[in-house]
């Protein structure tokens, strides 16, 4: 065999994946065969045959390790090894660097020109599971992305015990994120950290159910936010109720003991403020004005969905003095008419009503939740 160093190379690479039992998992391995020309003609015998991955098809930099395969029978000028470079695939390009050099030669490698492009293999465009992957990749280690009407990503469990989709993070002080991170000075702080972070134009996270007595959306937290939401001028945490059964946002104020209850709501660093709110709006703040038509000696009687017929609502209310306003100079009571049923407000030194005379309603109901989960009772609204 000639010892030549100058071996021309009419390399074909080919990526196809070890025949492997049904119960076997799949890994980042590949077989490589290329055919080689030693002056013109196919060569037999044995080579040195030296693999290096790149990041480009000129220059650029060694990805993984380098593998090197010493006597490599060459049979008809064609040479196959199974090379794993490890989790090199980020989805950037990759380019496989072949160099050779006859067996009985303790010279120089000569690099075969040029390097080769790995190319995505038939397998790839399907998934075995389970899958378990590491990533020291800087940026993004899976991005999916739908350009039409359908889920980018989901997850679905028919499992009782099972969960669908997990966000985990090993670092301290946040555990866990699924969603895109973000970074704000909003709040006093240059980051948040949670169990979902979502980014959006319009809805940061979104989540669903169509069962009763379950949550779309669940987070649980031990001494910390179990849902943080942060704004600039939007509304940092965003609920609706469609139908007349539900309920925007429900909140129990329940600590692990009997003995020790926690607050179900806390406000700080803001009042409460409730768009659309005025003279007869259908909001839970309004504003009631005694004219003729609900007016009777020293009672005006408030007429509003939220109040007819709900004998058990409470309602704070308090005079309203604002311009346009016919000044009331008496003490005011508040209470149910079974007659008529609505909720009234009076004069207690039984004065007559002036008509004009208005009042803030603040109104808050303590009827059951329709939609509680079962086994939970009135008590916990």
């Amino acid at each position: 065999m000639r010892k030549s160093t100058k071996i021309l190379a009419n390399v074909l690479l080919l990526l196809a994946l070890i025949a492997l039992p049904a119960t076997a998992q799949v890994g980042k391995a590949f077989t490589y065969q290329g055919r080689l020309t030693d002056a013109g003609s196919p060569p037999y015998g044995t080579y040195d045959v030296e693999f290096r991955l790149f990041d480009a098809l000129v220059g650029g930099a060694q990805v993984g390790p380098t593998f090197t395969f010493n006597d490599l029978l060459v049979t008809n000028g064609l040479i196959t090894a199974r090379l794993d470079f490890g989790s090199v695939y980020t989805g950037a390009g990759r380019w496989l660097q072949i160099s050779v050099r006859p067996g009985a030669s303790v010279g120089a490698f000569t690099p075969l020109a040029p390097r080769q492009e790995l190319t995505a293999a038939p397998y790839a465009s399907g998934l075995a599971l389970p899958v378990a992957e590491t990533s020291a990749y800087a940026g993004t280690s899976l991005l999916v992305s739908n350009t039409s009407t359908g889920i980018a990503l989901g997850g679905v469990t028919t499992n009782a015990d099972g969960t669908a989709i997990v966000g985990s993070k090993t670092s301290v002080p946040s555990a866990g994120k699924l969603g895109s991170e973000f970074t704000t000075t909003l709040g006093g702080a240059s980051t948040y950290e949670g169990g979902i972070v979502g980014t959006s134009a319009q809805i940061g996270g979104y989540s669903a159910t169509t069962s009763s007595g379950y949550a779309g959306f669940l987070c649980e937290s031990d001494g910390w936010n179990a849902i943080a939401g942060v704004t600039r001028t939007g509304n940092g945490i965003w609920a609706q109720a469609t139908e007349a059964t539900g309920a925007a946002a429900r909140l129990i104020g329940s600590g692990i003991s009997t003995t020790s209850q926690g607050s179900a709501l806390e406000i700080s660093g803001g009042g409460i403020n409730v768009p659309g709110a005025g003279l007869n709006s259908m909001t839970p703040v309004f504003i009631h004005r005694a004219t003729a038509d609900n007016v009777s000696g020293a009672v005006t009687y408030i007429d509003h969905p939220l109040t007819n017929e709900k004998s058990g609502a409470i309602l704070i209310v308090t005079q309203n003095w604002t311009a346009g306003s016919t000044y009331n100079a008496h003490e005011i009571g508040v209470f149910y008419s079974t007659s008529v049923s609505k909720w009234a407000v009076f004069n207690e030194d039984l004065a007559s009503m002036p008509s004009g005379a208005s009042f803030n309603v603040l109104v808050f109901g303590n009827t059951p939740s329709k939609v509680a989960k079962a086994g939970e009772t009135a008590a916990h609204e």
